[in-house]
């Protein structure tokens, strides 16, 4: 087995085609911080970043540290349509089945063979299956997969967002078919890569019943872990103040917001309504999205849009509790984290906590079965609220012990120490 001062003799070449940052999008943030935890255990990073067109000269911001920073830009696809749905039908070759699903494929291979021809025995990251699928070109290589989701997950998402706005493209038994080919792809990564870094626990309980000994449960720790002053009082004025974060533009945003304001605002008694406010922070464009959440809002003044906002920790320090609504998607997983860093207690849906590690409902993160009950604890948050500093401790202390930027470090040292 290879120690850990061994493998740090080398750099660790990292791919990733994720805009890099420690705010914004959660993939940017997640990115940051594998860079980091590598970073604070000693190692040189060759970041190899794939990058489109209209972002080739956006700046990144990158951790302080050893990296030293190579991009590409991103090629279009070069499989014919043809192929990839002759690829999807067949599933083999193996290789032909994972360049046909991941579209990048054949160009990370290209980047990876002249590194790994020089570095045999280096360490090779991969976010996302996408470029992770290049492993299987390489027998030998010692890879890590950070798996952000599992896009047999998120196949059926995009799914269900296209079905909302037009008529199915694919039967039901083509969809089965399609998923069955993406589990295949997903079992040949996991099966060729030496570690699998997975940020949600439900996943990693699927890949451990998969049988998959070399996946790691890697929760996301958050790039500025600085607790949030409060600027306001707990219900200060009298109102119960209610943060929903995320814009309005997109699947996970929406599906979030139909739900508290379609689905649990309506069942709200006029008093319960009277004493909070919700504030919706996140873009806001004339979109399908963004004009059926402003409709099923109007008759709620209750409910103001913000738009997006520079600076969040500002809005974190008004707030009283953070809400998060919705049962199909999983995207504000991230928000929960920010607010268990900042100081602000989270109701939740338990489909939209679901994944994040060490949380209980009452102790350090309030979880709601469906609309009716998300109505009956908001309704309590306003006549009886609970103490809202001891949730919030609660929460910053799970963090602390399983989330944070010192706990990934120990993490990853582990999971390479065991698993290469």
């Amino acid at each position: 087995m290879t120690t850990l001062d061994e493998l740090k003799q080398e750099p660790v070449f990292f791919f990733t085609g994720t805009p890099i940052a420690p705010g914004g999008q959660g993939s940017s943030m997640r990115v940051y911080t594998n860079l980091r935890a590598y970073l604070d255990l000693g190692f040189r990073i060759e970041l190899v970043h794939f990058v489109n067109e209209e972002d080739q000269n956006k700046p990144l911001i990158l951790p302080e540290g050893a990296i030293n920073l190579t991009q590409i830009p991103r090629q279009p696809p070069k499989m014919s349509r043809l192929a990839r749905k002759t690829g999807m039908e067949i599933g083999f070759p193996k290789e032909f089945l994972l360049s046909a699903i991941f579209p990048d494929r054949p160009q990370a291979v290209k980047a990876v063979r002249p590194l790994f021809n020089q570095y045999p025995r280096a360490l090779f990251h991969f976010e996302y299956d996408n470029f992770a699928s290049a492993v299987a070109a390489f027998p030998g290589i010692r890879a890590v997969w950070s798996n952000h989701d599992l896009y047999s997950q998120r196949v059926k998402l995009i799914w269900q967002s296209r079905d909302e706005q037009r008529l199915p493209d694919r039967s039901e038994p083509e969809r089965e078919r399609v998923l069955g080919r993406v589990r295949q792809a997903e079992d040949l990564i996991a099966s060729r890569v030496s570690l699998i870094l997975n940020i949600a626990a439900h996943e990693h309980e699927e890949f451990a019943q998969r049988g998959y000994r070399n996946a790691v449960l890697f929760p996301m720790s958050w790039p500025d872990e600085a607790l949030v002053p409060r600027a306001r009082a707990r219900k200060e004025d009298g109102k119960l103040h209610l943060l929903h974060l995320g814009s309005v533009n997109g699947l996970v945003g929406y599906e979030s917001l139909s739900y508290l304001i379609g689905e649990v605002m309506p069942q709200l008694a006029p008093e319960v309504l009277e004493g909070l406010e919700l504030w919706v922070v996140g873009t806001v464009a004339d979109s399908f999205y963004c004009n059926r959440i402003l409709e099923i809002a109007k008759p709620y003044p209750q409910v103001r849009f913000f738009g997006f906002a520079e600076d969040l920790r500002e809005m974190y320090a008004q707030v009283d509790v953070q809400v998060v609504g919705g049962v199909k998607a999983s995207g504000l997983r991230t928000r929960i984290i920010e607010s268990m860093v900042y100081g602000v207690p989270v109701l939740s849906t338990a489909e939209m906590a679901e994944g994040l590690h060490k949380l209980a409902d009452g102790e350090n993160i309030l979880l709601a079965a469906d609309a009716a009950d998300y109505a009956s604890r908001l309704s309590r948050l306003v006549s009886a609220p609970p103490d809202f500093d001891q949730l919030a401790c609660s929460a910053r202390k799970t963090y602390d012990e399983h989330y944070s930027r010192k706990a990934a470090m120990e993490i990853l040292r582990e999971a390479i120490q065991e698993c290469l």
